[in-house]
């Protein structure tokens, strides 16, 4: 802990390279509150995107259940759910009378870690252009200093 000499304020001083640690620790759980589905059904729709062959193929509850090795129910949760956040859409087959899902897009959870990795580096991008303000105005402080000029005398002489 360090205390600003003005204020008396504690303060604790980092650097960038300690923003940029602290930003790839925190980034996981920044991408996990920023989905809208929970941990375990976005793992599940993660596990079942990759198995998936096609990914504008459409499935049936069957298939999930079958390749997730879920219970009905849980699948109708997850499947529920996904419909919900808009990331399957339902498509009933009247012929057969069933209903099949189909991904609307396999990539928009990496478009989230996309965003919000962004973010942090533009917020770390930030923070070092003012780092370098602060450095460039102390510069020019510094060289403002009054000289002292032979032949008039300067106070403490």
């Amino acid at each position: 802990l360090k205390y600003d000499e003005q204020t008396g304020e504690e303060y604790i001083e980092t650097t960038i390279e300690d923003i940029k640690n602290a930003n790839e620790l925190i980034k996981e759980v920044l991408i996990r509150k920023a989905d809208t589905l929970t941990g375990r059904s976005r793992n599940q729709l993660e596990a079942f995107k990759t198995i998936l062959k096609n990914k504008t193929e459409t499935f049936t509850n069957a298939q999930l259940r079958t390749t997730l090795r879920i219970a009905k129910s849980t699948a109708q949760y997850h499947l529920n759910t996904w419909l919900d956040a808009g990331l399957i859409t339902k498509i009933h087959d009247k012929e057969s009378q069933t209903y099949n899902y189909r991904l609307v897009s396999e990539k928009e959870y990496k478009a989230l870690e996309n965003k919000i990795d962004t973010l942090l580096k533009t917020v770390v991008t930030n923070i070092e252009n003012r780092a370098r303000d602060q450095d460039r105005t102390k510069t020019q402080i510094r060289s403002v200093k009054p000289k002292a000029t032979k032949g008039k005398l300067q106070p403490n002489e």
